[in-house]
């Protein structure tokens, strides 16, 4: 009997983590994401993960759709720590368990670095309802490229690696994702989280983590929507693939299967009736991945 696990990633853009930034998302657009995720839920989405929200964001969306009414509940991680916003939240069915950290939904984990602070992770966990595996699941939002910020993005990439061996040493089941703002051929993807593109290489190497976005890289004609966010100031391209699922090898083995075709940005105008008047009301494209496993 096939199981699934299915996951989806969207930086939804309602609240950059930025203080001047956070809660101006205006009602309207509110409600387009919310009209958005309940299409998710409808879906049968086990883990709907969001980027740059806000709590206030996520309370006013759980209220709009009655969330409590439904068979999903959220977990947060949109809150501020220190001097940093964190900006995640997870939409999930309420059948698998979220592990709390003591109060808190998730780790937060931050870092020092020549007098700035940087954001490392979110880090969640849950008991998968029906397998019984405890999944931990890494959300990231790395620093904009639109300024220099290599530096710090080489220092977040390296410490999450470093976080995340501890997880591996353990054998359990990880999965990476979040808007990285690098593409997946980067330094900080490949050599500092320390990801493939070859499936062979992850299976010998079992402590490196497969990405299966790098597909998305060649542009086809044939869709409208050919990366996860636009960038139309691009000197060489406008399109990239900065919003990215990552999977540790123990997807790839044992019970699980692990198909890339089942890793697709979702077109959101694919989602509504040709009649229905739709725009997306973020600036990225949301990335969904379904993992099988055969009991």
């Amino acid at each position: 009997m096939e199981e699934f696990l299915s996951i989806v990633w969207w930086n939804t853009s309602l609240s950059p983590p930025k203080s001047s930034k956070r809660n101006l998302a205006s009602k309207d657009k509110k409600v387009s994401i919310a009209i958005i995720l309940q299409k998710f839920m409808d879906m049968g989405y086990d883990f709907i993960c969001l980027g740059e929200v806000s709590l206030e964001d996520v309370v006013y969306i759980s209220d709009y759709l009655k969330l409590s009414k439904t068979e999903y509940n959220y977990a947060i991680g949109a809150q501020k720590q220190g001097r940093l916003y964190f900006d995640t939240a997870i939409l999930y069915k309420k059948n698998h368990q979220l592990i709390k950290h003591n109060r808190d939904d998730c780790q937060f984990a931050t870092m020092g670095l020549g007098g700035r602070n940087l954001k490392i992770f979110e880090r969640y966990e849950f008991v998968h309802a029906v397998f019984g595996n405890l999944l931990t699941l890494y959300l990231s939002h790395w620093p904009s490229q639109l300024q220099d910020n290599s530096l710090n993005t080489a220092t977040i990439s390296s410490r999450l690696r470093f976080e995340v061996e501890k997880d591996l040493e353990e054998k359990k089941e990880v999965i990476m994702m979040g808007d990285y703002n690098v593409e997946p051929f980067s330094d900080e993807m490949v050599h500092h989280l320390q990801s493939s593109r070859d499936k062979d290489i992850v299976l010998k190497k079992p402590n490196i983590f497969y990405n299966p976005c790098w597909k998305f890289l060649p542009i086809n004609p044939e869709v409208k929507v050919k990366g996860t966010y636009n960038f139309i100031k691009g000197n060489f391209h406008t399109w990239c693939v900065i919003d990215q699922i990552l999977i540790s090898s123990s997807f790839l083995k044992n019970q699980w299967s692990f198909d890339d075709s089942l890793t697709s940005i979702i077109d959101l105008d694919t989602l509504f009736k040709p009649n229905e008047e739709f725009k997306n009301p973020s600036d990225h494209w949301p990335l969904s991945t379904l993992i099988t496993r055969i009991n």
